[in-house]
C-alpha cells in the first residue's frame, strides 16, 4: 500500500456485533439507534404497535402514497431490523417483553412512556430483574424525565437553536431532527459500550441519555461554557458572515479571527463554504494570490496581512474579498480548484447534488434494497460503517409484524401453543408464514469467558478498562472520539508536537492566565487523556511511537488519507507491529474515491451534507447551522465502529481497519430528505421554521431582548388547547382549522395569533403556561441560560482546577453511567506526560530521555 490508498473496506464479511441481541421499544427519538446496530450485525428485535406507530405513519411515503410499510422515515430508520406486532395495553405483552429481555443482550427504552412502560422501565427494578443485560434509555431532561418531548423542543432547550440563522429575526430551526440524531448516535455508541462491559466482565449496566445534554455537547465550540464565563461571549448566529474564534497568536494575545467558513455565492447563483483557516500563512497566501489572478484585487497583499490581529481587525474586508472571489467561477469549479490551492472551498450541497455526486457514487452509498411490495428495488443511503473485517449490506426495513412468530420460536422461550393462544387473544400480530429472516439464532462460538474481576457491583467496572490507545488525532472530531473511550476508561495516549501543534490548542482563551493549555475548546475534547510530543519528522521519533503502539490494542487518526503511511504507520505495518491491532480513522472524504484529497473541518461537512441547503426561510441564502454539527456526530459513529471490533476481537482475535468517512457519515444527519430524492425524485424545498409533521411548528417573538420560544401543534386537542392559552376561542370553533392540512393553510394568519400572545410575556412564563397544558413548547435558552440558570445541569458541568490558575468548565458525556456521571479529569497539558510513558512505561533511562529531549525528538 502506497501513497493515498487505504486499505480494502470490502473482502471482510464476519460482522462485529454478530449474534448480539437487542430488543428495540424506541420511539423517534432514538430509533435510528437499531438501525446502526442492525449495520453492525446485531439481531435488533423491533417491538412496535401492531396498529402501526409515529415513525410508520410519517409522511413522505414510496410514491406518496400512504401505507404503514410505505413510509420512508420507516424506511430509513428500520432498515435491517425484525419486527414484532404487540398490543401495548394488554397486560400479557409486558409480561412478554419481560421474557424477550431475559433473552437479550441490550434493550432501547422510548422517551415516550406510557404508564406500564414508565414502571418497566424503571431504572431499580429493571437493574434488579435483569442485573446482566443492559439497558439503553432517555429523559427530556434530568430533572423533567417524563415530559413528552419534540425535537424542536430540545434544540431549544439545548442551546443549539438559539445558534442558528440571522441575528434580526427567529433562529432557524435545523433540517434532520438533529437532537433526535444526536441522541440515537450517542445511545448507538452507550450500547455497544455496555455490550463490550457485558462480553468482558459479565456485567449490565444502565445507560440514561438527556436529550438536553446531547444537544449541548455540539455547542462545545460556538457556545462553550468557558468562553461566557470567561469574556461573557454568546454565539454569534450563522448568518453573521461565519464564526469567529478567539487565538493564541504567536505574540502571546488572544484575538478574535474570521472562523471557519461562511456561505459565499457563486458566479452560477449557486454556494459554497469557503474554510480557509486563515491562522495558516501558507493558505493564506495561497488565498491572496488566487484572488490577486481571479480578481485583480490587490488589497490584501504585504506582509501585515499576515498577522491574525490585523486580519482580525478587518474580517469584514477579507469577507468581501472571499465575496468577489466566489463570484468569478461556477460552484463546483470553484471547489475544485480552491481544493488544488488547499484552501477548504465545498460546496453547499442540495440533495440532487449529493446524489449525482460521483465520489459517493464510486463508494457505493446509494445501495438498492429489494421490496416484497415493489416491483422494483428501492435505492437506499448507505451505512457509515466501513471495515476491512467486514463489509455491511444493505436490507430493507420489515413490514409490519413480519418476524413476529420467528422471534418468539427463537426468543423467550415461547411454545407453539403459547404463540397461538397470544395471536388468538390479540396480544401480537405476525405473520405466519412469513419467510425466516436472515440471522442464525445460535449464540456465536469461539466467545471468550468472561474476564476475571470484580463483578457483583453493578458497573463495578468500565467496559475499556485495561484497553490503551496510541492517539494521533487532532482537532475536534478525532479528540472527541478518542475522549469518549478515554471517559469510558481507556489509556488513551495523545500524540502531539510543539512543532505542529493541534489547531484546537489554538482556540477560544480565557483573556487572561492563557496559555497553549488553556483553549476552551480544546479542554472539552481531550478530557481523561495523557499528552506526548514527539517530532515524527525524526527516525527516533518514529521508533518510539513504533514502541508505544507494540503495547497498544488501538490507533486513530484523522489526518488526510496517506499521511500515517507516510510515517510507516499504514494498517498492515500496524499488524506486524502488533497482530490484532484495531485502526481507526476519520479523514473527511475516505481513502478512496475521486474527492479523497479534499479537505473539510465540520461546517465545510455540514455544508456537504445537505442540512445547509435544507434549511433556512426562502427569502435568504442558506447560512446553515452555527455550530459544527458533524464534529460532534462522526466521533460517536467512530466510538461504536471502535467498541464494535473489540467486541469482534474478544470473539474472534482478530484486529481490523475502520474507516468512518466524515462526509458519508453526516449523511445519516438528514431526515428523509435524501431517501425521497432518491426513492421519489423529489428535493423538498426549505420551510423556514414550519414542518410537515407538525402546525403550527415555529420560533415565536417573546419579551425581552432576542428571547423567542419554540412550539409545535401535533393533533387537534393540542390545537384546541393552544386556542385557549392563548385567548383565541374564534380560532378552536374554525373547523377547517380541527385538521393538520387546514392549519397549513392558514399558517400565517395562527403564526401571528402566537406572536401577538409570545410577545407580551418571558419566553420562560409561555413555556411553563403551555408545557403545564401537555402543549410541546420551550423557551430557547443561550449559552448564558444553561450555565447560570439551570440547577439541573450542575452535575453535567464539571469545575476543574487547571494548573494555570484559569477557571475552566468541562462537559461530561450526555449520559449517566448506572446513574451516575462518569469521572472524567481535565485535558492534559502539552506534553505532560513525556516521563511518565518514556520513562515510566517504555523504560527509557534518564540519560536518554534527556537526550532526546536535547536533540528534539521528545518536543
Amino acid at each position: 500500500m502506497s501513497g493515498s490508498e487505504g486499505p480494502s473496506m470490502t473482502h471482510g464479511t464476519g460482522l462485529p456485533l454478530s449474534g448480539l441481541r437487542v430488543l428495540d421499544l424506541s420511539d423517534e427519538t432514538t430509533v435510528q439507534t437499531g438501525r446502526f446496530l442492525a449495520d453492525l450485525g446485531a439481531i435488533v428485535v423491533r417491538i412496535e404497535s401492531a396498529n402501526g406507530d409515529a415513525i410508520r405513519r410519517r409522511e413522505p411515503f414510496v410514491s406518496s402514497a400512504q401505507g404503514l410499510d410505505r413510509s420512508l422515515s420507516h424506511m430509513l430508520f428500520n432498515a435491517g431490523k425484525l419486527s414484532v406486532g404487540v398490543d401495548f395495553d394488554a397486560s400479557e405483552t409486558w409480561d412478554l417483553i419481560d421474557r424477550l429481555t431475559g433473552d437479550s443482550d441490550i434493550v432501547i427504552a422510548p422517551l415516550r412512556k406510557s404508564p406500564q412502560a414508565r414502571a418497566y422501565f424503571d431504572a431499580t427494578r429493571f437493574a434488579s430483574t435483569h442485573p446482566d443485560i443492559g439497558l439503553v434509555d432517555v429523559v427530556f431532561r434530568r430533572d423533567q424525565p417524563n415530559i413528552d418531548a419534540t425535537d424542536l423542543m430540545a434544540v431549544a432547550v439545548g442551546g443549539l437553536l438559539y445558534c442558528n440563522g440571522f441575528p434580526d429575526r427567529a433562529p432557524d430551526y435545523p433540517v434532520g431532527h438533529l437532537a433526535f440524531k444526536q441522541a440515537s448516535i450517542v445511545a448507538t455508541a452507550a450500547a455497544c459500550a455496555l455490550a463490550l462491559g457485558k462480553q468482558r466482565f459479565g456485567q449490565g449496566g444502565i445507560a440514561c441519555i438527556s436529550l438536553e445534554e446531547a444537544v449541548m455537547s455540539t455547542t462545545i465550540q460556538a457556545a462553550n461554557q468557558n468562553l461566557w464565563r470567561w469574556m461573557h461571549a454568546i454565539c454569534q448566529r450563522a448568518g453573521t458572515g461565519g464564526l469567529t474564534y478567539p487565538v493564541l497568536g504567536a505574540d502571546g494575545r488572544v484575538a478574535l479571527i474570521p472562523g471557519s467558513g461562511a456561505n459565499f455565492e457563486t458566479k452560477d447563483g449557486k454556494f459554497v463554504v469557503f474554510g480557509m483557516t486563515p491562522f495558516t500563512l501558507e493558505r493564506w497566501r495561497s488565498f491572496v494570490q488566487w484572488t490577486e489572478e481571479l480578481t485583480g484585487d490587490v488589497s490584501l497583499r504585504g506582509e501585515r496581512w499576515h498577522s491574525a490581529d490585523v486580519r482580525s481587525e478587518n474580517r469584514e474586508q477579507v469577507h468581501a474579498v472571499m465575496s468577489a472571489l466566489c463570484r468569478t467561477l461556477d460552484r463546483d469549479e470553484l471547489s475544485i480548484a480552491g481544493q488544488a490551492r488547499g484552501l477548504m472551498i465545498v460546496p453547499v450541497n442540495r440533495v440532487e447534488d449529493i446524489a449525482a455526486d460521483e465520489h459517493l457514487i464510486e463508494r457505493g452509498c446509494f445501495p438498492t434494497v429489494e421490496h416484497p411490495m415493489f416491483d422494483h428495488p428501492l435505492k437506499t443511503v448507505r451505512s457509515p460503517f466501513r471495515s476491512t473485517a467486514y463489509d455491511v449490506t444493505a436490507w430493507r426495513a420489515p413490514l409490519l409484524g413480519e418476524h413476529t412468530f420467528e422471534v418468539l420460536q427463537n426468543m423467550g422461550g415461547a411454545t407453539a401453543p403459547e404463540i397461538e393462544r397470544l395471536r388468538d387473544m390479540g396480544v401480537i400480530r405476525g405473520l405466519a408464514d412469513a419467510s425466516p429472516s436472515r440471522f442464525s439464532w445460535m449464540r456465536p462460538t469461539g466467545a471468550p469467558s468472561v474476564e476475571s474481576g470484580p463483578t457483583a457491583a453493578l458497573g463495578a467496572k468500565l467496559p475499556l478498562a485495561g484497553y490503551r490507545v496510541i492517539d494521533f488525532c487532532w482537532q475536534a472530531a478525532g479528540p472527541l472520539m478518542t475522549e469518549l473511550l478515554a471517559n469510558l476508561g481507556a489509556d488513551v495516549v495523545k500524540v502531539e508536537s510543539s512543532t505542529r501543534i493541534d489547531t484546537v490548542r489554538l482556540f477560544s482563551h480565557p483573556l487572561e492566565k492563557f496559555s497553549i493549555d488553556t483553549g476552551a475548546f480544546f479542554n472539552d475534547c481531550n478530557t481523561g487523556k495523557r499528552s506526548i510530543t514527539l517530532n515524527l519528522g525524526k527516525p527516533e521519533g518514529l521508533e518510539l511511537a513504533r514502541r508505544l503502539i507494540q503495547d497498544a490494542d488501538m490507533v486513530t487518526s484523522n489526518f488526510t488519507p496517506g499521511q500515517m503511511e507516510k510515517w510507516g504507520f499504514g494498517y498492515e505495518q500496524l499488524q506486524a507491529l502488533r497482530p490484532g491491532i484495531i485502526v481507526a480513522s476519520l479523514p473527511v472524504m475516505g481513502s478512496e474515491g475521486p474527492k479523497r484529497s479534499w479537505r473539510g473541518i465540520g461546517n465545510s461537512v455540514v455544508a456537504m451534507s445537505g442540512i445547509a441547503a435544507h434549511m433556512g426561510f426562502l427569502d435568504r441564502a442558506p447560512v446553515g447551522l452555527g455550530t459544527l454539527q458533524t464534529d460532534f456526530t462522526v466521533p460517536l459513529i467512530g466510538a461504536s465502529a471502535i467498541m464494535s471490533a473489540l467486541l469482534h476481537r474478544q470473539r474472534t482475535g482478530e484486529g481490523q481497519y475502520i474507516e468512518i468517512a466524515q462526509y458519508e457519515s453526516a449523511l445519516h444527519l438528514l431526515d428523509t430528505e435524501l431517501i425521497e430524492f432518491l426513492v421519489n425524485g423529489d428535493s423538498p424545498p426549505r420551510r423556514g421554521n414550519r414542518s410537515r409533521q407538525s402546525s403550527p411548528h415555529g420560533v415565536f417573538a417573546s419579551s425581552g431582548n432576542d428571547r423567542w420560544l419554540a412550539l409545535e401543534i401535533r393533533d387537534t386537542l393540542e390545537w384546541l388547547q393552544l386556542c385557549a392559552a392563548i385567548g383565541r376561542p374564534d380560532l378552536a370553533t374554525r373547523e377547517e382549522l380541527r385538521s393538520m392540512g387546514g392549519r397549513r393553510g392558514c399558517e400565517q394568519e395562527i403564526e401571528d395569533a402566537i406572536t401577538a400572545w409570545t410577545s407580551q410575556r418571558t419566553a420562560f412564563n409561555g413555556e411553563s403556561v403551555l408545557q403545564g397544558l401537555g402543549i410541546p413548547a420551550a423557551a430557547l435558552r443561550n449559552v448564558a441560560d444553561l450555565v447560570e440558570d439551570r440547577p439541573g445541569l450542575a452535575e453535567f458541568f464539571e469545575v476543574v482546577d487547571h494548573p494555570s490558575g484559569a477557571a475552566v468548565i468541562l462537559q461530561n458525556q450526555p449520559f449517566t453511567w448506572n446513574g451516575k456521571r462518569l469521572e472524567i479529569s481535565r485535558a492534559p497539558l502539552l506534553g505532560e506526560h513525556n516521563e511518565e510513558v518514556f520513562r515510566g512505561d517504555l523504560g527509557t533511562d534518564e540519560d536518554t530521555f534527556v537526550g532526546l529531549m536535547v536533540s528534539e525528538v521528545i518536543v
